[in-house]
């Protein structure tokens, strides 16, 4: 139930169930057994024992499939000397789709979890480096391999058995990958259309990247989000912040680029500076505030239970776990989703051509979107799902098309939620691939008229023809042919037909924006796009090749810093772009672009790009504008520009920046002390906006940004220009102006404020939603004269529950008795709420303990969160007091193994049989529900359980007698002690210069950390230990029954 706190459903993901399917069907029967649309057939291209667990998979350039074999899983090494992961090549040397050459390239890799081809070796994901191993070709006569393991026999007889070879021992290029990340390690190494190698991270991969040997104050951070690598320049970069662990990335024939996701959406278009939400945490740029939203507009799981989608029986049983099976299936099969491909290969119909296709992990299948235009970005539609597995050992971890158009699906064969945690069937895996009706395959899936030695040994000019799409409709031919240019300009020129080609393709209109992309970027990667020919692609039509022409204008500004002329000019014009430009695509890209520039070079472009009111609701153009604009806040204009655009986030962020960095100080010299308030220059023009503008929905998201900029902060010395804005925001039309202004005189001391709000609170005249405001407002401020006021209110209903919320902040004697006096008519939140109050402080906590002692308070209402709390009071009054009436309060769960087999053996499945839900549903209600939602109820302190391994019995046992075993660090209890002596426990969820926002039990707190006295981080989980130790066994059983129910049950009457 805890641990669910911090191990998430992954990409990997932790399971000892079993299948009814004992074993995975015969590889070449897999393949016969999958659903596929009619004209398509799946065969098997390598299985077991030839491969075991594929993770990822690449092509040479000639057509051979380089598979990265993962057997360390789940147990990754840390002396790289132990490696246990191997790269095996495959090749299909008679042309019938299945390989009957295969060689051992490298063994005894380390933690090997992506791999691809270029630049005279291979580049592998090994955590926690990346490694690059270069590669040569050597002949011997034909013979086993070394090591006892079989290879094929050759059928080319009489041919030489040439073997591809490392050329010398992997070279560490970065490292810094986090090793303690087990789920959720880097991957899905891909070749942009920009020159630069493209990958992923997970979101507890908490990674510090650079070259070895960087020192730590120069690494690159990270978690999850993309990252790119240049082969030649030695440049790292991210790319994009956000999601959760995405595991497949892609880009569209416009150079778009795409990455799946597991447990939140699951398809996501990033877009080069961008910050995407996120499972849990923070994003690294606290000034970012928002986080920008998945493309997708379904999902693939049906909500609810989603491991009735692939349990065991759900196909086959009545009731409820067959209609939940349906209910996944129909919807696309499961949360988690692996590997990425826009389907741009010459096999399949058109209809598919631009499909996005995934597989699905719990689904046993490969799903298709279809992606549709909107505004700046995209919408991902639902498609049919294109393949049925019908197989549950079907685990599809990496999918990619060849270079004869047929696709090939790299299958770990295994069951499990994702991957057994415990137990990895290290001896299976197959490679499938899919094509459409009758394909030549050719010799290695090549085009016959490339030869033995495939795209290699192709000159200069054809190759340009096959990077441009002139003489091959295939992208796969277009991405090896530009990646061979650009190996070959390393180390020469390349030939002048080829670059003429590419010139002329390159403004070439009638052959549409893909043909020309093609042509730009290969000209980009060889370092022949020339300054007169980007202010040429400027001005195009076609959008798409405008917002290219863009990015690689701004980049090679960035990368030369001896800017003449010319430059000037592209800037110039991209100006007038960002001014007039019709295209939201187009602008999009200005935007990212804009990140790569210094920030005093982005004023007028930035000015230009906040005007465009059309953007408001775009789902991307805001925030974008919004990440280029925030560096240069420093700067006055610039916050002008953020503060009169017609767009109403770009007001709000920009106040909102502002006022953050509003930090008044003590200025001291021999004969004066005064307090400097003037803060930066951006914080005057928000005052004075206020002051001087007339327009109402303008006060409302400038005060909307103050507020939250000054969140936190008590006593905040009045700003200039405040005495000038508050009459005239007191008198807004806009209740909300008015609401906000007063909630912000009273953080500026204005008496003015205090009085009103002072009468609203008590006076039941008032509406109720404004009484509870200016209550809020009041308890933040903690000044000692609202008690008297907090007191009143416990006999009010309506804001009864806030009241006693608040008295927490108070130390006074009065509080525990008026808590107690009426406690048990209070309603359960209420009481709650007062058992959480009064276990915040030394006295409150001894009068709590004799109402338990007194049975004023049952001891049923007591859970063990409350204990903890009354432990981290550290009083030894309250120690003594709580040991008499509560009894021995163990630290910890001593002997959980032992408690463990006590459990199992008294839950034995037909003790379990006979649970009743509905009382187990009580008893989560009480114990667990105030931090977890299951069915849709609950608190959102921790994840969601319903989708968690519910119906495992050992993982729930587990979460509940040892929460703390393994707690990421988003999810670690900090104790906080203040200087008026409260204690409170608790999440951290955010965190800025001036306060902490803290996720209690019962409610959610901002501290200023100058009301601190204490702060002690943990490394337990929120949920402590013992929670069934005052349990009797039936309620043990009736609580595990109702977390392993695949549906909601009525409550007991």
């Amino acid at each position: 139930m805890a641990r669910y706190l911090l191990a998430i459903p992954f990409f990997f993901f932790s399971t000892t169930a079993a299948f009814a399917q004992d074993a995975p069907l015969p590889a070449r029967v897999a393949a016969q057994k999958m659903t596929l649309p009619p004209g398509f057939k799946a065969t098997l291209f390598a299985g077991e024992p030839d491969v075991v667990q594929p993770i990822a998979f690449c092509f040479d350039d000639r057509g051979r499939l380089w598979v990265a074999e993962c057997r360390s899983y789940p147990n990754w090494v840390k002396d790289p000397k132990q490696g246990k992961d191997r790269i095996v090549i495959f090749e299909d040397t008679d042309g019938d789709g299945v390989h009957d050459k295969r060689t051992v390239f490298a063994n005894n890799i380390p933690n090997i979890s992506g791999i691809n081809y270029g630049f005279g070796g291979v580049w592998v994901c090994s955590t926690p480096n990346l490694l690059f191993i270069p590669i040569k070709e050597v002949g011997q006569a034909f013979q086993p391999d070394k090591g006892g393991e079989k290879r094929d026999e050759i059928r080319q007889a009489g041919k030489p058995d040439l073997r591809t070879v490392p050329a010398g021992p992997p070279q560490i290029v970065l490292d810094g990958w986090d090793l303690k990340a087990r789920h959720n390690v880097f991957n899905s190494l891909t070749w942009g259309p920009d020159g630069w190698l493209y990958g992923c991270n997970g979101i507890l991969s908490n990674s510090k990247v650079g070259a070895p040997g960087t020192p730590d104050k120069d690494r690159v951070k990270m978690n999850c989000g993309v990252w790119r690598y240049h082969p030649t320049k030695k440049k790292f970069e991210v790319v994009a912040h956000g999601t959760t662990n995405p595991w497949g990335l892609d880009f569209d024939e416009h150079g778009e680029m795409f990455i799946t996701n597991c447990v939140i959406d699951h398809l996501w278009h990033i877009v080069p500076g961008g910050h995407y939400e996120r499972m849990f945490g923070n994003d690294l740029n606290p000034h970012v505030y928002k986080l920008m939203p998945s493309i997708c507009d379904h999902k693939h799981w049906g909500g609810g239970n989603w491991t009735t989608s692939r349990r065991p029986d759900a196909r086959t049983q009545k009731g409820a776990g067959l209609d939940a099976y349906k209910i996944h299936s129909e919807a696309g099969g499961g949360h988690a989703h692996v590997g990425c491909m826009i389907y741009l290969g010459d096999n399949w119909p058109a209809r598919y051509r631009g499909g996005v296709f995934m597989c699905n992990l719990h689904g046993n299948r490969i799903n298709h979107d279809i992606l549709e235009r909107n505004g700046s970005t995209f919408v991902a539609r639902h498609a049919k799902d294109f393949m049925h597995a019908n197989d549950p050992w079907f685990r599809g971890l990496a999918i990619h098309y060849g270079p004869d158009g047929g696709v090939y699906v790299a299958d770990w064969t295994d069951t499990g939620e994702c991957h057994n945690y415990k137990v990895a069937h290290t001896t299976t895996g197959r490679i499938f691939k899919i094509t459409y009706g009758d394909v030549q395959h050719g010799k290695g899936g090549r085009d016959p008229r490339f030869g033995e030695d495939g795209l290699a040994k192709v000159d200069d000019e054809y190759l340009a023809s096959l990077a441009s799409l002139s003489a091959h409709k295939s992208e796969w031919m277009s991405r090896h042919a530009r990646r061979l240019l650009q190996e070959r300009s390393i180390d020469r020129k390349i030939d002048r037909r080829a670059i003429r080609h590419l010139k002329i393709n390159a403004i070439m209109e009638r052959f549409g924006a893909a043909h020309q992309l093609h042509s730009i970027w290969t000209l980009h990667a060889i370092g022949e796009l020339d300054e007169e020919l980007l202010l040429e692609l400027l001005g195009e039509p076609q959008p798409h090749v405008r917002a290219w022409a863009v990015r690689l204008s701004l980049e090679r500004g960035e990368e030369r810093k001896d800017a003449d002329i010319r430059e000037n000019k592209l800037q110039n014009r991209i100006h007038s772009m960002a001014r007039s430009d019709p295209s939201a695509l187009v602008r999009l890209q200005i935007a990212s672009s804009l990140q790569r520039i210094p920030t005093g070079d982005r004023g007028e472009i930035l000015r230009a790009l906040c005007s465009h009111a059309e953007d408001t609701n775009d789902p991307y153009l805001p925030f974008m504008y919004w990440h280029a604009l925030e560096p240069t806040l420093e700067l006055r204009n610039e916050a002008f520009y953020g503060l009169r655009s017609p767009i109403p986030l770009l007001r709000e962020y920009t106040a909102r920046h502002s006022t953050e960095r509003y930090h008044p100080r003590v200025v001291s010299s021999d004969k004066i002390k005064k307090l400097e308030i003037a803060g930066p220059p951006a914080l005057e023009i928000v005052f004075a906006i206020l002051a001087r503008v007339d327009e109402p929905p303008v006060h409302r998201d400038v005060l909307r940004g103050i507020q939250q900029g000054f969140a936190g902060r008590r006593n905040v010395p009045m700003p200039k220009r405040w005495d000038q804005a508050y009459p005239i925001l007191i008198e807004s039309p806009l209740p909300e102006v008015r609401e906000r202004a007063l909630a912000l005189a009273v953080q500026f001391g204005d008496e003015r404020a205090f009085t009103l709000l002072r009468k609203i609170v008590p006076d039941r005249a008032q509406p109720m939603k404004e009484r509870a405001s200016a209550l809020k407002t009041l308890l933040f401020q903690q000044k000692p004269d609202l008690v008297p006021i907090l007191h009143d209110l416990l006999g009010d209903e309506s804001l009864r529950g806030p009241a006693i919320r608040g008295l927490a902040a108070f130390d006074d004697p009065r509080t525990p008795k008026l808590l107690l006096k009426d406690y048990a008519r209070y309603s359960a939140d209420e009481k709650n709420d007062a058992i959480q109050t009064l276990a915040s402080r030394g006295p409150f906590a001894l009068a709590l303990l004799d109402a338990i002692d007194a049975k004023t308070i049952p001891r049923a209402d007591i859970n063990s969160y409350t204990i903890r709390q009354l432990q981290a009071l550290k009083s030894p009054a309250v120690a003594k007091k709580l040991a008499k009436v509560w009894g021995e309060v163990r630290p910890a769960s001593a002997d959980k193994a032992k408690l463990m087999a006590k459990y199992k053996s008294q839950l034995s499945p037909n003790v379990l049989k006979k649970a009743n839900l509905s009382n187990g549903r009580a008893l989560y209600a009480k114990n667990c529900a105030s931090c977890h939602r299951l069915f849709g109820e609950g608190g959102a302190i921790g994840p969601d359980l319903t989708g968690s391994q519910r119906m495992n019995l050992d993982y729930v046992l587990e979460n509940i007698l040892d929460p703390s075993a393994i707690v990421p660090r988003e999810f670690q209890v900090t104790l906080i002690e203040t200087k008026k002596g409260r204690t409170l426990s608790g999440i951290v969820t955010k965190e800025n210069d001036a306060s902490i926002t803290l996720q209690l039990q019962n409610e959610v707190v901002i501290v200023p950390k100058s009301d601190i006295d204490t702060r002690t981080p943990t490394k337990i989980s929120m949920m402590p230990e013992g929670a069934l130790d005052k349990m009797r066994i039936e309620e043990v059983r009736d609580l595990i029954g109702y977390l392993r129910s695949p549906e909601q049950v009525a409550l007991k009457k």
